[in-house]
């Protein structure tokens, strides 16, 4: 299974990445971190990223990311009906 077996390597390789990526969020979204996070990094970095998310849209390989790339990732939170009205 080629396809299923360079996701893992893709996850492997990820996973501290993901690690920093997810603990900010949760921090964020207790209200604890930093309100912006940016993280650069180079198309290698994007396209494993992707397909360590399983979010290539490609089910044989991993398409590389057009120039200029990005993944985004926000934290919402409901907004109160009291709140700012």
């Amino acid at each position: 299974e080629g396809s299923g077996a360079r996701r893992e390597a893709s996850r492997l390789a990820m996973h501290p990445l993901l690690l920093e990526i997810t603990s900010r969020l949760q921090a964020a979204a207790e209200g604890s971190g930093a309100r912006l996070t940016l993280l650069s990094g180079h198309d290698t970095v994007v396209a494993q990223l992707l397909a360590a998310l399983d979010a290539t849209g490609e089910s044989e390989r991993c398409g590389w990311p057009p120039y200029a790339s990005r993944v985004v990732f926000e934290v919402w939170a409901p907004v109160r009906r009291d709140e700012g009205r």
